[in-house]
């Protein structure tokens, strides 16, 4: 091999990429049954406004699992910056659903500002990484 050439890069399909689609998917279906048991914990900062997000919050998980169920036998750069577009811009509308309707109650005000300026800041970082991901997808960057 020529010293000026680089290897190539190596691709994470195979055993290893899939194992950790499986891993993803399994570790999503554990936070779907987390997310729709936490009415159940009588938690004392979660109102009764959290039942009218729920379906948002499972809605995100769902696509998530589907996509990287669709990844364990397709994962083509191309489609999982696609994918990733999709899936991030539902996490948005979440975030922006659960700061809207905000279904907690803290005792003290400064909890519930950090809570608040918490939920800016992802939905900053979802923004930035919906940016990332169209941009990687337009220029075919993998």
């Amino acid at each position: 091999m020529p010293k000026n050439s680089k290897p190539a890069a190596k691709k994470k399909s195979g055993k290893k990429g899939r194992s950790g689609y499986i891993a993803a998917i399994i570790v999503n279906f554990v936070l779907l049954f987390i997310f729709n048991s936490l009415p159940n914990w009588n938690l004392s900062f979660l109102t009764l406004d959290y039942s009218g997000v729920l379906w948002a919050i499972n809605l995100s998980i769902g696509a998530t699992i589907i996509a990287n169920f669709l990844f364990i036998f397709f994962d083509a750069g191309w489609f999982k910056h696609l994918a990733q577009v999709i899936t991030s811009v539902i996490a948005l509308f979440v975030v922006f659903l659960i700061y809207s309707v905000y279904p907690f109650t803290f005792e003290g005000e400064p909890w519930s500002q950090w809570v608040k300026i918490s939920l800016i800041i992802v939905m900053a970082g979802i923004g930035i990484a919906i940016i990332v991901e169209a941009f990687k997808l337009i220029l075919r960057k993998d």
